[in-house]
């Protein structure tokens, strides 16, 4: 699904992503497979402390126009990995599937019951899970279903620098390539979504 996700991206948006060359199945496994461009370069994780403030207002803008752009897509209608298939991230997973915890979901009431679900699947108590069922819906409510990458934290962001050198020999910054990798996780979630993984990954 990963390179699905990336082959949307890349034909919807100006989102820079690795380049999926070829996708494939095992038949005999069920095993997905995608050939991709590997990036050489720092993530945004390891590279952060060594920016300049110039250099990392540049990339925060470009990533702010990378959200904007995926949040001007047209709603699919549903909550869901594109396609209409069940969604992707491991909050809702399940060893077996259960369409009431993986989705997909047409209902924004359905997202919020599946995190109770899942509450209880996990094998935590009830009596909080009831108190999901009432809390949610007056919280996270009014978030329609909108393309997401899904995982968007630093380590997943990948800062190519061009850089040439000067008269003196020292070197000038050129230009910066954002690109956004794992897409694994991608799909339709309530707009709500990218904001609190981030705040979770910090």
């Amino acid at each position: 699904m990963e390179g699905q996700n990336m082959i949307f991206a890349k034909e919807n948006t100006s989102v820079v992503v690795p380049q999926a060359y070829a996708l494939y199945s095992n038949p005999e496994t069920g095993e997905n497979y995608t050939v991709m461009e590997q990036i050489h370069r720092e993530t945004l994780l390891s590279l952060w402390p060594e920016l300049s403030q110039s250099d990392k207002d540049l990339i925060m803008t470009t990533l702010r126009s990378y959200f904007d752009e995926m949040r001007r897509l047209p709603s699919p209608g549903y909550y869901g990995s594109l396609g209409g298939g069940a969604v992707l991230d491991e909050i809702f997973w399940t060893k077996e599937a259960e369409a009431s915890i993986n989705g997909p979901f047409a209902s924004e009431d359905a997202v919020n019951e599946a995190f109770a679900r899942k509450y209880v699947y996990d094998g935590r108590p009830p009596f909080r899970a009831e108190f999901y069922r009432q809390c949610l819906p007056h919280i996270l409510h009014g978030y329609s279903p909108t393309f997401t990458h899904g995982d968007f934290q630093r380590k997943n962001i990948i800062v190519q620098r061009s850089e040439e050198e000067d008269q003196m020999g020292q070197e000038v910054n050129q230009g910066m390539r954002v690109v956004l990798s794992d897409w694994e996780k991608s799909g339709c979630y309530p707009s709500h979504w990218e904001y609190c993984l981030a705040v979770c990954a910090l």
